[in-house]
Order: C-alpha cells, then structure tokens, then sequence
C-alpha cells in the first residue's frame, strides 16, 4: 500500500506541473495580434480546403521549401521571403517592376488538359502600398505562334491584408504555353503571393472536333452560311447562271481583289488533318478573265494568317473552272475561313458546288528500326538533317527523325512573321520548343532564317505614319529615303539582335540572308523591300551583328539555283565584296530543289567548288527532288504514282550523293527540306497533284531512293 501511495504523489505532482506549463504557455502567447490570430484561422481553413478537395487538386504552389517552385520572373525580380505568408512561414515577393504586365509566372501546360475546366486560387497582398490598385491573375496563351491573354481573377488588394483571387480557366486549342501570372495595374507596385492552388472542377471533353464533309451548291436558295468577307460585299443566290443545278452564288461589290465570298469551316478541321477543297468559279458576263484563287484565312487571338489554296490564272466568264487542292491544317486556330478572291481587280464572279471533305491517307506504318541510319552511314562526310514543323516533334515522326538525323531545321517557326508578327511583340514559344528538342535529343540546329524579304510582317516595310515604303517595286516618299533606310535598319537589327541573344551559343548555322540574289537583275539584286531602301545594307548589317553577337556559330547565306551559273557567279561577287571589306561570311546554303532531269549534276558539283576554292563552307540545305519536270502533269495521290519516276528519282538521288561524297571535305551538311513524303511543301504546286519528293514514302517507309544513297552499288 505505501508503495502504491507514492506513485499516486509522484503522479499528481507531473500532473500539476504540466497544468502550469499549459497556463504559462497560453498566458505568453496571449499577446498574438489579431491579424496573426486571423491569419492562422485563415491558415486552417486554406488545409481544410486542400483536404477536403486533395483528389482535384492539380498543383499547389506554398514556397514553404524555401524554392520558387518553378515560378519564374515575368521581367521582374523575384524573391523568397520568411515571415510575411498567407500560410506557414514563406512567400513569394515580386520587386523591380516598370510595365503593369510584369511578375511571376509559371507554364501549367505540362499540369493542364485540354478542355478540362479549372479554379485557380492564390493569396496576394501588397507591400507598402500608397494607393490602391487592382491585382490581376491571367493566362497568357501561345497558339500556332500567337498570344492571347485570359484574365482570371481581378480584385482591388491592400497591403494590411492577405486578399484571395479565384475564378475558373479552360482552353480548347492546342497551346505550346499556357503561362499563368500575377501583376498589377502600378507599373512600380510589389507585392507577395502564397498558397496558390489549382483545382479540376471538370474533366476533359472526349468528343473530338467533326471532321466531316460539308458541301454548298446554294439548291436550297439560300447562301448556306456563306457571306461577305470583308462586308461591303453584295452576295446573292441566283439562277442566271450554276455549275450544276439552278443557282449559284454570284458576289458584286467588291472594293478590293481580296474582298469576297467567305464560309467559317472551324468545326470541319482539325490540326493535323489533311483535307481536300475544291469551288468551281466563272466570271460574271463580259468581264475580262481574271486569275483567281481560293485562299484560307487562319486566326489566333487577334493575329490573322493568310494561306492560298489553290490559283487558277485564266477564268473567264465563258465557262466555269475548278479551285481545287488538298490543304494540310499544321496549326491550332479559331476561327478558319475558307474564302475566294481575285489576284488582281474587282471583277464580279459566281461560285458554285465548294466542298472540304477529310483526305484519304495511307496509314503511317511502324517505322524501320532495323534499316540503317542515315546520320551513321554519313558520319564521316557530313551531318545529315531534316526540316521539320512542331507536330513532327511527336509520334513516328519524331522516331524516324530520332534515328535518322543529327541536325534540324524550322520549316516556319523560325521565320520573322512567326517570331515577331507585331513590332516588339516577340513570340518564343515555337522555336524554344524546337531548341528544346534539339538539345534533348543532341542534335544541332539551322537557324532558318533571320533576314529574308518573304514572311517577313509587313510592318518591317512600313513608314513613321503606318504607310508602306515601297508599292509595286516603286519607292513611295523618296523625300523621306534616308528617314525610312534608318528605321528598316533599326527594325532589322532589333529583331536579328533579339533573336540572336536568344539563341546564341545553341545554334549551329545561321541562315544570316536569305534570297537576295536575282540573276534577271543587271546588278544581280533583288529589287526586294529591303534592297530598294537601304541598298546592300542590310545584307552587310545583319553578318556584322550575328559574327558579333555568336562568334563561334557559323554565317551562311542561303539561296535557291546557285547552281545556276549566273546566278552562283552574282552570289560569288557579293560574298568576295563583303569578305573584302571584313564582312565574315562562313559559308554558302544551297537550297537544291532539284527535278527528275534538271540541273545537271555537274552544275551543283561546280557551285560548291567554286566556294569552296574560296575558302568557305558549303551546305545543302533544303534539298527535295520534285518527280514532274513540267507544271501540266499531275498525279492525285501516291498510288498513282508511275513507278518508273520513282526509278528515275532514285537514279538521280544516286548521282547526287556520289557528287556530295566525293566532295565530303567541303560540305558539312545535307538537309532535307522536309522527312518523308506525307508533308511537303510541293504538294499541289503549282497546280493540284501529289509530289514524292524524298527518301522515305507517305507511310515513313524507306524508298528506293534510301538505298540507292546509302549504298552506291545498289542499282535502283
């Protein structure tokens, strides 16, 4: 019994003494101020939140790690600070703001899904605010190119406080970056976000776009949703005159060659598709004939691109002719319009029987991992490369570039219309997708192309009032020459700087110029935008800023036919001026888009040794061999095909590449100007028919021409 009577004394004096630290430890606390007594209640419903919704939750960004978690500087500065958070101990501090757009930001494309619906929450509060601002959470997303910005939550927010933003977010196109972000309408405002959650309130939509067929022949005398493009338009059903039936659509003022008929085709096509068009068209009653074309108008956000179909370059109003062509959709955009229009003039003209319906492909094969690779086979002469758009990054196209080729190139992205489509407003994402895979993968990159008078906006060419500088061939205000040469100069090297700070020292080759050479010119110039203001100017600029911003890139200028004796010797002259005057130049691009029968094999051969004499490096750089030698003959699919061109192609493919081998010490690289059959920029060029232009067919199979290079005893 006394033993036991111990324990119990022994028990009640712990008991008493842990009473006592319970009462001091509240009585010490009890001095917390109310903001830290609310801001913890806060915290508790924040963890209730989480809890209660842990299955939807996508991402939760808290910075209790002490890390940025990813988020990055939107042209701010960032920092992590102890002490001020909305929960735990840390939050994100934003300084060093000029522009109300700038702060943190973060790419959620990686954590969203198309067409799924999302809330996103974050916490914001100011630092040391004077004034009152409204905070702004927003998306800014980058589709085929083009931004557009989404607001998603917008509030006024108060430095004594924590302030809650929250409001939902989907997107339904095919986005290369969805970058979320916080800022302020204060250029100069700082302020903290905490506890930014994103939450699935909705699953992805399985339904995928329609891909079906649509046909108007207006039977119905109607217009059947065709109407007028630009709206000063007149269109009306009528039954004066129709293709087949009684009516068609017949469409009078005009005040522009491009002003015309126009059908939204948005829910019949969808990024990747293949998909043939066809309108048949006739001028009105006694007007002169008149080329036309059918063209497609692409938007995204508030950019618009513009893509011809197909030309037809006799139409008169005797008989009716067929706009026909089969067009690839590589981009993501809303809305697409299908529309016609003449090249030149005003003329009144009917349309009858459109139809876009999908195109029948062959089914794309499992590629062949057992062939040999053509990046190993030439190893020892030259990189082999391809050309390639973003959705080849993906799938059996990306496997066959995986295994065949060591070196890349943009066919478009890279090109001033897509990098920077409005002065200043300069689109990345594209072409850091492409560096990204390039390096992923450890391939080496040709910038194409910097400087070029095509896909270059229009605004590069337009003076200090918004008007052109030069129209058809001519200078518009000679008085201002020397006013608007400085500010085409200024544009050029803002863009070929941005552009170059930006990639320099991942680029391999540089398309520094491209194009500027026209034989039919006495002085051998074309008589381009560029050139009819500032001379060779440009040309001289554009190297000295790329030689002095990437010193261990190589410099190339790039062009078609150089072959071309006349034109290869006009090239040489240009290029042996420009070294002469300390210009460095490291190397000549020779497109060769060659046929069946023309150039010779000898011409290509004497081009490269003539740079090559002159101390230069040579590349081919967009090389395809077109099967037609005539622009009449015409083959509607692969199938119908003769087999004997694809003989002769393989002949000729054989004789190219005994040239490129023996001259394997002067050249550095051969690339094709695409991968394999299914995509290439000759289809229905100029006219409509289907082109085999390379070594691997429509299903990425290997042709005769694969072997017939890589095996030169091999007889096609």
């Amino acid at each position: 019994m006394k033993r036991n009577g111990k324990v119990l004394v022994i028990g009640g004096i712990v008991l008493g003494i842990l009473l006592i630290t319970i009462y001091f430890f509240y009585q010490g606390n009890s001095t917390n101020s109310e903001q830290e007594i609310n801001d913890l209640d806060q915290s508790q419903k924040q963890s209730d939140k989480a809890e209660d919704h842990d299955l939807n939750i996508i991402a939760h960004y808290d910075f209790e790690d002490n890390t940025f978690q990813g988020w990055v500087p939107r042209q701010a500065n960032l920092e992590i600070i102890e002490g001020v958070s909305m929960t735990g101990s840390y939050s994100l501090l934003t300084t060093g703001r000029t522009e109300s757009w700038q702060g943190p930001s973060i790419d959620v494309l990686p954590i969203l899904e198309k067409s799924a619906v999302y809330e996103i929450t974050l916490w914001v509060k100011r630092k040391n605010a004077d004034e009152s601002s409204n905070v702004k959470v927003s998306i800014e997303t980058v589709v085929g190119g083009n931004q557009d910005w989404h607001t998603i939550s917008e509030t006024v927010v108060h430095d004594k406080e924590w302030t809650e933003l929250t409001g939902e977010f989907s997107y339904v196109n095919e986005p290369s970056e969805l970058l979320l972000y916080v800022e302020s309408e204060l250029e100069n405002d700082e302020y903290y976000i905490d506890d930014i959650l994103i939450k699935q309130t909705s699953a992805p939509d399985e339904t995928p776009a329609s891909t079906e067929s649509i046909q108007t022949n207006f039977e119905d005398g109607t217009s059947e949703g065709w109407s007028p493009r630009i709206g000063e338009e007149a269109l009306n059903v009528t039954d004066t005159d129709s293709k087949e039936g009684s009516y068609s659509l017949l469409t009078e003022n005009r005040a522009n060659p491009y002003s015309g008929p126009a059908l939204e085709i948005t829910n019949y096509m969808v990024r990747g598709g293949s998909y043939e068009l066809s309108v048949w068209v006739k001028l009105a009653p006694e007007q002169q004939a008149s080329e036309m074309r059918l063209s497609i108008q692409r938007g995204s956000g508030d950019t618009a691109s513009y893509d011809t179909v197909s030309t037809h370059n006799n139409v008169t109003s005797e008989e009716w002719v067929e706009l026909a062509a089969t067009y690839d959709l590589a981009y993501d955009v809303n809305p697409i319009t299908v529309y016609v229009e003449t090249v030149e003039g005003t003329t009144p003209f009917f349309i009858d029987n459109f139809q876009l319906k999908p195109q029948a492909t062959a089914d794309i094969l499992p590629i062949q991992h057992e062939i040999p690779a053509l990046k190993e086979v030439f190893e020892d002469y030259f990189d082999m490369g391809a050309a390639v758009e973003l959705n080849h990054l993906n799938g059996p196209h990306q496997e066959i570039l995986d295994k065949h080729f060591n070196s890349i190139v943009a066919e478009n992205v890279m090109k001033p219309e897509t990098i920077q489509p409005t002065e200043g407003n300069f689109n990345w994402a594209q072409a850091d997708a492409m560096f990204d895979y390039a390096e992923e993968k450890g391939k080496l990159v040709r910038f194409h192309t910097l400087v070029w008078h095509s896909q270059t906006p229009d605004w590069f060419f337009m003076d200090a009032v918004g008007d052109p500088m030069v129209v058809d061939g001519e200078i518009l205000k000679p008085e201002n020459l020397e006013e608007n040469k400085a500010l085409l100069l200024e544009r050029m090297e803002t863009h070929v700087r941005s552009v170059v700070e930006r990639y320099k020292g991942r680029v391999d080759s540089w398309d520094v110029v491209n194009e500027v050479i026209d034989p039919n010119e006495l002085d051998g110039f074309r008589k381009s935008e560029y050139y009819l203001i500032t001379g060779t100017d440009f040309i001289h600029r554009a190297f000295e800023i790329v030689a002095e911003m990437d010193p261990d890139s190589k410099l190339f200028y790039n062009d078609y036919n150089s072959h071309q004796p006349a034109k290869r010797d006009f090239i040489y002259d240009m290029v042996v001026d420009m070294l002469n005057n300390g210009i460095r130049v490291d190397g000549i691009g020779h497109q060769t888009h060659i046929n069946l029968e023309y150039p010779s094999i000898q011409y290509i051969r004497e081009s490269i040794v003539k740079f090559a004499d002159l101390g230069l490096d040579n590349q081919i750089t967009e090389l395809d061999i077109d099967i037609y030698t005539n622009d009449t003959e015409a083959f509607g699919s692969a199938d119908e095909i003769p087999e004997e061109m694809l003989t002769l192609q393989a002949i000729r493919y054989q004789e190219l590449f005994t040239v490129f081998r023996e001259l394997g010490d002067h050249i550095s690289n051969v690339t094709f100007w695409g991968i394999a059959d299914d995509h290439s920029w000759l289809h229905n060029r100029p006219i409509p028919r289907r082109n085999a232009p390379f070594v691997f067919d429509e299903q990425l199979q290997a042709k005769e021409s694969f072997w017939s290079i890589i095996n030169l005893e091999h007889t096609p």
